[in-house]
């Protein structure tokens, strides 16, 4: 017990300001740490702020850290209010994302298509009720890419996607937008992929099985070349089976 007492009274002098202890100083926290969203700046309100992705993206105006949310991320804190549920900040300046957004968005992606897409890297958003809208007020549906300027539609993407991810598969299609969800199709599909003109609708990874979700993508080297790889709920058996499958180009391997 004589061994606690010096820590005891340690901690205590910290938490009171006591003593030798350095009273400007939070415990706990190293000097020049900041909590990042408890100081946007006035009109901006985090008080109702959720955020399901994040990314860094560089739109052309410097590198900024984007993040995906509800309607209320970003949202004016004045009567007349514009929320967003897609906002970006640069250490203390926040702001949201074009003329507006809106609904919940799941995934952000900064991503480079190639000659798909060409200009660099765009970024990609989507989620579920999620609208993003243009300079003239008109609403782009589930999934829309942001050009530095204003929102715009990648074609008709329904139902919206939960992961968004760029492969290239080696044949001939080069570097294409992979987009996982909810299912597509009665058949299971959960990824879809957007070549820079139309969408196509993947295979299910379990084609007699469960098709519920896909959750997540990512594109991974084990030696033998890149191979996209799908998380999700799917299986072979009954049940809501949480698996990943390998995508081999032309069919899933799970």
């Amino acid at each position: 017990m004589q061994l606690m007492r010096p820590l005891s009274v340690a901690i205590a002098l910290c938490v009171l300001g006591l003593g030798n202890v350095v009273q400007a100083q939070t415990c706990g926290l190293l000097p020049g740490f900041e909590p990042g969203f408890t100081t946007l700046p006035s009109p901006y309100s985090p008080s109702q702020l959720m955020i399901n992705a994040m990314a860094v993206h560089d739109d052309g105006s410097g590198e900024a850290i984007y993040v995906a949310g509800n309607s209320m991320s970003f949202g004016r804190a004045d009567p007349v209010s514009v929320t967003h549920s897609v906002g970006r900040y640069r250490g203390h300046t926040a702001d949201g994302v074009g003329y507006r957004t809106s609904g919940t968005a799941n995934a952000i992606a900064s991503l480079d298509l190639g000659a798909n897409s060409p200009g660099g890297a765009r970024l990609y958003a989507s989620g579920f009720g999620f609208r993003a809208y243009n300079a003239t007020g008109s609403p782009i549906m589930n999934f829309a890419m942001w050009d530095g300027q204003q929102w715009n539609a990648v074609g008709d993407l329904n139902p919206p996607g939960r992961a968004i991810c760029v492969f290239d598969d080696g044949r001939g299609g080069g570097t294409q937008l992979y987009v996982a969800g909810d299912p597509l199709n009665a058949a299971g599909s959960l990824v879809s992929r957007w070549n820079g003109a139309a969408w196509e609708v993947l295979p299910p990874p379990a084609p007699s099985g469960n098709n519920a979700a896909g959750y997540s993508l990512t594109v991974f080297d084990d030696g033998a070349g890149p191979a996209l790889y799908l998380a999700g709920s799917f299986g072979t058996g009954t049940g809501d089976l949480y698996e990943f499958a390998r995508w081999t180009g032309q069919t899933w391997d799970l």
